[in-house]
């Protein structure tokens, strides 16, 4: 008669916490690279400047701006789609500041270029991640 071995319980590993923060980091890395192309296209789009200078200007607003898109994803579960909405205003407002400091001949364009760029992410990238959640 054959007796198999009994399995053993497998073993609980902890998770790896660079492993985690690699992954996390590397998700934020994805969604900050989207919003800039997004953003980059409105601008142009709207005109603001060639390639160059709206990759340039939509890479700098974002970076600007980062901190306050991740912390409005991040409350985003406590206070729901009015915390998203309050990070976008504030995020618009940074990026439009960021705009008017590059180029200061147009600020009303600028901020409504901001604007654009800016609702354009929130709906194309934003709100979709919290929707998936």
């Amino acid at each position: 008669m054959i007796r198999l071995a009994a399995n053993p319980l497998p073993v609980q590993q902890q998770p790896d916490p660079l492993g985690m923060l690699l992954l996390v980091a590397s998700a934020l890395a994805v969604v900050l690279a989207l919003v800039v192309l997004a953003e980059m296209v409105v601008l142009q789009l709207l005109g603001w400047g060639d390639f160059r200078t709206s990759a340039r200007a939509s890479l700098l607003m974002n970076l600007a701006s980062c901190l306050v898109r991740f912390a409005a994803l991040w409350l985003a579960p406590r206070f729901g789609l009015g915390g998203l909405l309050l990070g976008m205003c504030l995020t618009t407002a940074i990026e439009g500041g960021v705009l008017i400091r590059l180029r200061r001949e147009t600020p009303g364009y600028d901020w409504l270029s901001a604007a654009a760029a800016n609702l354009a992410s929130w709906l194309v990238i934003i709100i979709p991640i919290y929707l998936m959640r």
